[in-house]
């Protein structure tokens, strides 16, 4: 009988967004969010392909974090309300921010896009998170 697998993709991914937090994106490898989980890299490997995977699930959910922030009504002006959002997730997630809207990415020329898991592509800019 095969061994129980003892870490869900989603705790692998908290472990990895966890990471991201703290270290930047490009902390993300296979034996750090290993060290992190106390396991080998086997768990990560049997729930993704491979670690830009990881990283994808990530950046979702960054997406889903900051998408949250956006719908939330802070003064009852939507452009303030942005504003707001955007400031709350720089403070919150500092690391995320300067590596995802602040940082280009090389391989794009510009603003940091990755597509996301459902198909639709991320960009992440000064004052957005957006799913286009």
């Amino acid at each position: 009988m095969p061994p129980k697998i003892q870490f869900s993709k989603q705790d692998i991914v908290e472990a990895a967004f966890q990471l991201a937090a703290e270290e930047g994106i490009d902390a993300i490898t296979a034996r750090q969010v290993a060290r992190r989980l106390g396991s080998s890299v086997a768990p990560i490997y049997h729930n993704f392909e491979h670690i830009e995977a990881l990283k994808r699930a990530v950046v979702d959910r960054v997406v889903e974090i900051g998408r949250a922030m956006m719908q939330q009504r802070y003064t009852g002006d939507p452009f303030l309300d942005v504003g707001i959002a955007s400031l709350k997730f720089a403070r919150e997630y500092s690391t995320l921010f300067r590596d995802l809207v602040l940082r280009p990415n090389p391989r794009r020329g510009g603003r940091w896009q990755m597509p996301a898991s459902d198909g639709a592509t991320v960009s992440l800019g000064l004052n957005c998170i957006v799913a286009a």
